[in-house]
């Protein structure tokens, strides 16, 4: 109990950006769109673990599925696909 409190008051919220349209995330989950956002935005597999209280694992699992999804290889591409961020 006091170990989920804990990850509770340290987690920050997901990122949630809206695109218009859907755009190419529109073909993920609601997850890998919270992973594959991160991970455009510069940050690591273990920084989005802590963000997401998820497993590097987990995460990196997520993000080859986004890849594949995407038709991409590399979080430098994904970036270029997702472009800057619309708040």
């Amino acid at each position: 109990m006091r170990a989920r409190a804990a990850l509770t008051a340290t987690a920050t919220a997901p990122v949630s950006v809206s695109r218009p349209g859907g755009g190419p995330l529109a073909t993920l989950s609601v997850r890998e769109q919270e992973v594959a956002e991160l991970a455009a935005a510069g940050l690591s597999s273990r920084q989005v673990a802590e963000r997401l209280v998820l497993s590097t694992r987990t995460v990196d699992t997520h993000l080859g599925n986004a890849y594949r999804k995407l038709g991409v290889s590399s979080r430098v591409a994904l970036a270029r696909l997702l472009g800057p961020p619309v708040a």
